[in-house]
């Protein structure tokens, strides 16, 4: 739920942020053979400078910004990958993790 919870916020929070006039996030998630698939993109103003995705833009970053890097700490624990980008005004986020097991049909997020 930590991925989940904070990719989401964070698509929803840039979109407001951004001043986007028509807002769009997409989201997919794929489980196939033991690896789970998560995509999400929302619009952003952003240029794609890779120094600064994953800083905070709030005012006080000592107590923001803790989002992404919670989530690369995750994946990484569970050997995936995360990549992130801005292409064509989307912000992307893109998230593999492998030899994920579903107990009882459910996914561990």
């Amino acid at each position: 739920m930590v991925i989940l919870g904070n990719i989401f916020d964070n698509a929803i929070e840039a979109c407001g942020r951004d001043h986007i006039k028509e807002p769009l996030i997409y989201f997919k998630m794929q489980y196939v053979d033991s690896m789970l698939f998560i995509e999400i993109k929302n619009k952003t103003t952003s240029k794609n400078d890779p120094q600064n995705l994953l800083r905070s833009r709030k005012p006080d970053t000592a107590y923001h910004g803790l989002g992404l890097k919670n989530v690369r700490h995750i994946v990484e624990r569970y050997n995936g990958t995360m990549n992130i980008s801005i292409e064509d005004g989307f912000f992307t986020n893109k998230i593999i993790l492998y030899g994920v097991q579903a107990k009882n049909d459910e996914l561990p997020l």
